[in-house]
């Protein structure tokens, strides 16, 4: 399907997709404006592989309660959001109980409702966000027994605008750690806020039970650094003192380099 556009009202779904075999299926260009769930895909039967599911620049505005929901989705192709524009009431992005869906490709998520999510991963595994961006989002991303995923190359800011809400995020982390979410690689994130009165407080905060993520390359404006209630989980920004003596070429000014060693048998 390509280049539709579906207006309702609130009890709708813009694009529905449900069965025990979701195969083959791509949405370009489709647009939902209002309505119940902007694209609403999901399978009946968790035993059973789901391939190929293509969202391609889709356009989401206004969805009450989620822009894309996704719920359990696997199979060795999956499903992939590329590109887009998203804005809800609820969360932008919704996916649960799912395996290897990957959102990148320059997706606009410019709304989510009070106390909802840019993007929230809900006992899933194996997914990828990368290059995305989250305009006035006051919590971007929530991982809620989420494992083995990579959050990437995403640039997370609050800015004015004439037709965007600004949200206050001074008591907010732009990237949540809860439930368990264990084993996830983050790096080369950007996150900013409006001002030195509205900026994110951590810019990630992990709880109890979120063990053995890693971070490394991530840069941003915050108040209190990062909160981490976990274990085992490692931070790879470190300062040019930490380059091995063995170098001896000359270092730029105000620049970071990073060192890393190989610890995938320390957990």
């Amino acid at each position: 399907s390509g280049g539709n556009t579906f207006t309702n009202d609130t009890n709708s779904f813009g694009f529905y997709i449900k069965g025990t075999d979701l195969r083959d299926i791509s949405l370009r260009a489709c647009e939902a404006y209002r309505g119940k769930y902007g694209i609403y895909a999901e399978s009946t039967d968790a035993t059973d592989g789901n391939w190929n599911i293509q969202l391609h620049r889709p356009v989401i505005n206004g969805s009450q309660t989620t822009g894309i929901h996704l719920q359990g989705l696997g199979g060795a192709a999956s499903t992939t959001i590329n590109g887009g524009y998203i804005s809800s009431e609820g969360d932008a992005i919704y996916v649960a109980t799912s395996t290897g869906v990957t959102i990148g490709g320059g997706t606009q998520i410019v709304k989510a409702g009070t106390g909802n999510a840019g993007i929230r991963l809900n006992n899933s595994n194996h997914c990828s966000i990368t290059g995305n961006r989250f305009l006035n989002i006051a919590n971007p991303i929530k991982m809620e027994t989420a494992q083995y995923c990579t959050i990437s190359n995403n640039i997370i800011n609050i800015e004015a605008s004439d037709i965007l809400t600004k949200p206050t995020v001074s008591t907010n982390s732009a990237l949540d750690f809860t439930s368990s979410s264990s084993q996830n690689i983050i790096g080369g994130n950007i996150i900013s806020g409006e001002s030195s009165s509205n900026k994110y407080q951590y810019w990630v905060k992990l709880a109890s039970g979120c063990d053995n993520n890693r971070f490394d390359s991530n840069k941003g404006e915050f108040t209190d650094g990062r909160s981490d209630s976990g274990s085992g989980n490692k931070f790879g920004n470190v300062s040019s003192t930490d380059i091995p003596a063995a170098f001896t070429g000359t270092l730029p000014t105000g620049n970071n380099f990073y060192t890393f060693t190989d610890d995938s048998n320390s957990g």
